[in-house]
């Protein structure tokens, strides 16, 4: 069985998530019967600084039991948006979906994330 050659395709599906302030926030790629997510990349922003470290998760299959494919805290600071494309992009379950999220930042400060997904027939 040929494997699907992801390494250099572009993101196919983007989406974005810009709640109020001191909200959580959760981008999803829906699921795709017989198809299979690769997250090319995603990007975390904040417009202040956080009263708290934040948790950011990206994980897939959550119609089940959640697979994490990355987790990783940003400190609680100010900080310019990250931006972040992996050299192999992450590879979620055949069929299922994939969601970044990140917890609420704090009172008055707003946070947000784009997720960078290819899209590709389940291997």
């Amino acid at each position: 069985m040929k494997l699907p050659d992801i390494v250099g395709q572009p993101a196919t599906t983007i989406e974005e998530h810009f709640p109020a302030a001191n909200t959580a926030v959760a981008v999803t790629i829906a699921a795709a019967t017989g198809r299979r997510h690769y997250v090319r990349g995603f990007t975390v922003s904040c417009n202040g600084t956080p009263a708290t470290a934040l948790e950011v998760k990206i994980v897939t299959d959550s119609g089940g039991t959640p697979v994490t494919l990355d987790h990783f805290y940003v400190p609680a600071a100010a900080f310019a948006p990250i931006i972040h494309n992996y050299a192999s992009p992450l590879r979620g379950k055949p069929g299922k979906d994939v969601k970044i999220t990140v917890t609420a930042p704090g009172v008055g400060i707003s946070a947000g994330a784009v997720l960078r997904v290819y899209t590709a027939e389940a291997q």
